[in-house]
């Protein structure tokens, strides 16, 4: 098959969405990078370690594989409809088994069965009211911009090689969302340059 455009780089680096242990594994034994999605700073290393036992299956070391984040992210000067809006962002991701299992592994087994039941019966208010806001704090940057910086600093302190933000808006529109978020997440992004970029490549630096 052949790219619709012309790739920015020849070396084009094979980065893996990886969340279970075979799937990080298997990013570690062949790809370039693992990509975690609704991970918790308390569950990299987890995955880290995972990764680190694919790579011994190659005999790579630990340069080879980069392991990066992507992290929903809403801030607004109102932190609770910035974390409502994360609810339901969480919410309409647990409709599908696959995420289900993933916060049943992060620690919230209980939100996640009530998720498959609500799902089951087509009832999004339910959905929504199952998500908890333990759920919401770990596993999304939610709330006010120093709220926000607060989250992003302790995923790009938890082994992390690369932080991606997942901006939306609590409301407003997306390009309102982007900056808000670079606005809260710039002091971080300065102190560790290149470790934090928003959704679409965009690095969060400033001269």
């Amino acid at each position: 098959s052949e790219l619709s455009v012309p790739p920015r780089r020849a070396d084009m680096p094979i980065v893996v969405a990886a969340m279970g242990p075979r799937t990080l594994r298997l990013a570690g034994e062949l790809a370039d990078g693992a990509f975690l999605f609704f991970a918790t700073p308390g569950s990299v290393g987890q995955a880290a370690a995972e990764v680190a036992a694919g790579r011994a299956i190659s005999g790579r070391g630990p340069e080879a594989v980069r392991l990066l984040a992507y992290v929903p992210t809403c801030v607004s000067t109102d932190r609770l409809q910035a974390i409502e809006a994360s609810r339901g962002v969480v919410a309409y991701y647990g409709r599908l088994a696959h995420y289900q299992a993933i916060f049943a592994r992060q620690g919230f087994a209980d939100e996640a069965e009530c998720l498959r039941a609500a799902w089951a019966e087509r009832d999004p208010r339910a959905a929504i009211q199952a998500v908890s806001d333990e759920m919401v704090v770990s596993l999304t940057a939610s709330g006010s911009p120093d709220d926000v910086a607060e989250a992003i600093g302790a995923f790009a302190d938890s082994g992390l090689d690369q932080v991606v933000l997942y901006p939306y808006p609590a409301s407003g529109g997306a390009l309102g969302a982007f900056r808000a978020a670079i606005d809260a997440v710039g002091p971080v992004a300065r102190d560790l340059a290149g470790t934090v970029a928003a959704g679409g490549g965009e690095r969060l630096t400033r001269a």
